[in-house]
């Protein structure tokens, strides 16, 4: 028995040694626990290998978790000539684990009742919205544009009402085999005509066949209209708009929306993600949010860097579907 293990519940060697490894101080206070051990101990005896978590009170009176085994060890014959026992301290991992279960738990119960408070308010702001723009058409001019700017207020309101319910209600994916391809090319093809409405130059660039994913159609394209969108939004004209997809290795999917505009400072990149931070005049600032909980619901990763165009350069990527835990660690960052 070394230092450690007689320091964590107070006792000398001479208490020890030479007693049935289940009376000791370790295990002693609890008979279910001393019978416990007994039966490790007869099954490490047996040659199996033996490991459990257990608690106990140190000397200072504070609760403590050990990762504790038990492991055969043989002769040159195979036969088990004694047992190697080891704890391993877990309390700081124990302690974690609990306030990260708090801390969701919390998360939850907020969502619950941001979700709910956005439908008690959203039906209310859709009926004032109403009223207010009935009542402007029987005004004059004047009295119009202060109620129109008014209902063009609650309107916002009402929108990120609407954003913050679906941001904070959990997400139900309805998850099939996608070729990526085919949910970039759809997501692009919705918004096709806005885009050429307004200008722009678009590029499609994807190779002749790509690994599929597992995911759910409608999100996964409407993460990619959210990214299309906010380049739409953001140009002028004649700027580009450049939406790709490629293979990451053999574990992975990078879908990339790119732009010439006038990108996104490194500063606020690390803040984008979050809810309610837009870097758009008239923004909810739940968009990007939404994307990254769609995307993270999918084992995926997303965020913005640099492009081969000037602009910005959001990147979404997704698992392959079937690839195997080592196939699938996180690329370098350089990648996107």
């Amino acid at each position: 028995v070394n230092h450690s293990a007689l320091r964590g519940v107070g006792v000398t060697r001479e208490e020890v040694v030479g007693r049935p490894f289940w009376e000791t101080p370790w295990w002693s206070k609890d008979p279910a626990r001393r019978e416990h051990v007994r039966q490790a101990i007869a099954a490490a005896a047996a040659g199996e290998f033996v490991r459990f978590e257990v608690d106990y009170v140190d000397r200072e009176g504070r609760q403590r978790w050990v990762d504790f085994s038990l492991k055969p060890v043989r002769d040159a014959a195979g036969a088990v000539q004694y047992l190697l026992p080891e704890g391993r301290d877990i309390s700081s991992f124990k302690a974690a684990h609990a306030r990260e279960l708090a801390l969701n738990e919390a998360l939850a119960q907020i969502g619950e009742s941001a979700s709910l408070l956005a439908h008690e308010i959203k039906n209310p702001l859709t009926a004032v919205n109403l009223a207010l723009r009935a009542v402007a058409d029987r005004l004059g001019e004047d009295q119009k544009s202060v109620l129109e700017d008014l209902a063009s207020r609650l309107a916002k309101l009402e929108r990120t009402m609407r954003r913050t319910l679906s941001f904070a209600r959990p997400l139900e994916l309805q998850l099939e085999p996608l070729d990526p391809r085919e949910v970039l090319r759809e997501a692009v093809a919705l918004l096709r005509p806005e885009i050429e409405a307004a200008g722009l130059v678009l590029e499609v660039d994807c190779p002749s066949s790509l690994p599929r994913v597992r995911g759910d159609r409608a999100r996964l394209e409407e993460v990619l209209v959210n990214l299309l969108r906010n380049a739409l939004e953001i140009l002028q004209p004649g700027g580009r708009v450049r939406a790709s997809a490629r293979a990451e290795g053999r574990g992975h999917v990078l879908l990339r929306v790119e732009d010439d505009g006038p990108g996104i400072p490194p500063s606020v990149r690390a803040e984008l993600f979050k809810p309610f931070v837009t870097a758009k005049a008239g923004g909810t600032g739940l968009g990007l949010a939404i994307a990254r909980k769609v995307v993270r619901e999918h084992g995926g990763e997303i965020g913005v860097g640099e492009g081969s165009l000037p602009g910005a350069c959001f990147w979404v990527r997704l698992p392959v579907q079937g690839a195997r835990s080592d196939q699938v660690r996180r690329p370098a960052a350089a990648s996107a």
